[in-house]
């Protein structure tokens, strides 16, 4: 499941994305809480990625993984910005022109400069020790 990509890179452990899949889960306990594997993250490496998977809260809703806490704050900002617009089109109309007229003149600088920063983010890494890292499965050449 893992593996060295170079030499030079010991640290680096590329992963296939089955560390966050959902297998494991078949009735086992989470060793850090008494809860039901149902609701826990499967059986983890090691990594400090790992570690963080296992304090996330999860739940799966068919085929997806989701984090209560984040899927229903979010829902609750979408569907609180839906009603509000649908019961105040006009003011609403209103005010998203002031905020977008706002971002617009306070924020260009980022939005322009962005692109510098990712060609410096790759020119850091090819002159640094991760320039031989391969992005790839690991059945792939």
């Amino acid at each position: 499941r893992h593996q060295h990509t170079t030499q030079s890179c010991p640290a680096v452990v590329l992963r296939t994305g089955a560390a966050s899949s959902a297998t494991g889960l078949g009735g086992q306990t989470n060793k850090r809480s008494p809860t039901p594997a149902a609701h826990s993250p499967p059986a983890m490496s090691g990594a400090p990625e790992d570690a963080h998977l296992a304090r996330m809260h999860r739940f799966k809703f068919g085929p997806f993984d989701m984090n209560p806490v984040v899927s229903i704050g979010a829902a609750a900002v979408i569907w609180g910005f839906v009603f509000l617009a649908a019961q105040f089109p006009e003011d609403m109309g209103k005010e998203l022109g002031i905020w977008s007229s706002w971002i617009t003149s306070e924020w260009t600088w980022l939005y322009i400069g962005s692109p510098n920063n990712w060609i410096g983010g790759l020119i850091y890494i090819l002159c640094s020790k991760y320039r031989h890292i391969k992005l790839r499965q690991d059945d792939e050449k």
